[in-house]
């Protein structure tokens, strides 16, 4: 079994990375602008860079997970 998370990189910086680390997961890649056309097709605003589009990147994190 695997579990994926996708932690928001802002400013280089993962606020959730520690906790993932943590509890077993592992960094996997990075997706640059992940959230710029969604931003841009809903028009929202990101806390970071204000209006969009959005050019925070997404880290993406997996768990690998034996079952009986």
């Amino acid at each position: 079994m695997m579990f994926l998370c996708l932690g928001w990189t802002k400013n280089h910086t993962i606020p959730i990375e520690k906790a993932l680390l943590n509890n077993h997961f592992f960094k996997e890649t990075v997706i640059q602008n992940y959230w710029e056309a969604d931003s841009l097709k809903k028009k929202y605003n990101c806390i970071v860079c204000g209006k969009p589009p959005c050019k925070c990147d997404a880290t993406v994190y997996l768990m690998h997970k034996k079952t009986d």
